[in-house]
């Protein structure tokens, strides 16, 4: 009994967690996709190596630092937050961040997406809720529960 526990009930347990954690990022997201803006400067734009790990483990991660500046009801702000969800997959990745630093180069104006309860929360890129970081929280969280099911079901 524990065996099938942990081949089928831990699985199905993780996915129901995830599949929560994804519909509260999925919400969110909705809720910042209604976020006014206002226009910023890119004060800010470059790439910052970064190093993990000892010996033949060490791994290089390079990540886009990116601030800027914006004004909402005559309070200046400076925010580093790019998008609310960024590809899983990319990052750490040089032709990411170097394709963020060729996208948000110095004195370049952009528009900022602020919290209108919380101005010093803005980012630059606002998706929505369905993004590549929320997807692939849904699709795993699906096929955790579907695997824990078809167990269940080979099992018996």
């Amino acid at each position: 009994m524990g065996a099938i526990f942990l081949v089928s009930g831990l699985p199905l347990l993780l996915g129901v967690f995830i599949l929560s954690r994804f519909l509260m990022f999925y919400e969110k997201g909705v809720v910042r996709s209604k976020w006014p803006s206002v226009t910023g400067t890119i004060i800010i734009s470059e790439i910052k190596e970064g190093y993990s790990g000892d010996g033949e483990y060490s791994a290089v991660s390079y990540n886009a630092i990116i601030s800027y500046r914006y004004t909402v009801n005559l309070v200046e702000y400076v925010s580093s937050v790019i998008s609310s969800s960024e590809p899983p997959f990319a990052i750490g990745k040089k032709w990411y961040a170097k394709s963020q630093v060729d996208k948000y180069k110095v004195k370049k104006q952009v528009s900022v997406f602020y919290n209108p309860e919380d101005p010093r929360e803005a980012v630059l890129e606002n998706p929505g809720g369905l993004t590549s970081g929320t997807l692939f929280l849904l699709l795993l969280g699906i096929s955790l529960i579907v695997w824990s099911i078809w167990f269940l079901i080979l099992v018996n």
